[in-house]
């Protein structure tokens, strides 16, 4: 059994000073008697311990928006400065990767898909309302869409006719809101869907 002993000096004491101390433990067979010598010294000093260098959580990329000439708070199509990055009307995003983490997500105001979706608004309020909702659902979307194929070590290919290409993720996910994904994100309320499989 370990025990541990507190010990109070009863006179001063420096570094280099010699004490005898006595301890004294009773039990029904009999007294344990010991002695220590104690030297007194400088406390040993414990190097720092550097706490392992953890590799810090991917952050969720900048939102950055974008229109043909730009504006407060957006990015005109022709300063975006990324390489491999051409915005247009039909563009809905596009998704910067900085060795090889999603860094940045273009979200293009000035869409096609955002101006029918916007068509059918009648007030300032739901004009409003249904820019957010396309920024929100495309940002989000493009963020599982990357991560998740990432995650899962999908190789991507394009086939058209009898040749095939190696597609890289950004591109693959900006094609894909390009043709119907952005739309149908938009077109169908919560609710509608839930009525559809009812």
């Amino acid at each position: 059994m370990l025990q541990k002993l507190g010990v109070r000096a009863s006179a001063e004491l420096k570094v280099g000073d010699t004490v005898e101390l006595k301890a004294t433990l009773t039990s029904p067979k009999g007294d344990l008697v010991k002695t220590v010598l104690v030297r007194i010294s400088d406390p040993e000093r414990e190097p720092d311990r550097k706490a392992p260098q953890e590799e810090p959580p991917p952050g969720i990329p900048d939102l950055v928006l974008c229109s043909k000439a730009g504006g407060e708070g957006m990015k005109p199509w022709d300063d975006m400065g990324e390489p491999g990055t051409q915005m247009d009307h039909g563009t809905v995003v596009f998704p910067f990767v900085d060795e090889d983490k999603l860094s940045r997500i273009y979200v293009n105001v000035d869409s096609t898909v955002l101006k029918d979706f916007k068509s059918g608004a009648k007030s300032t309020e739901a004009i409003g309302l249904a820019e957010r909702r396309y920024i929100s659902a495309v940002y989000f979307h493009t963020l599982f869409l990357f991560a998740t194929t990432k995650a899962r070590h999908y190789d991507l290919q394009r086939q058209e006719g009898e040749r095939r290409e190696d597609v890289e993720l950004a591109d693959c996910v900006s094609d894909l809101f390009s043709s119907s994904y952005a739309q149908f994100l938009l077109s169908f309320d919560t609710s509608d869907m839930i009525d559809a499989v009812s």
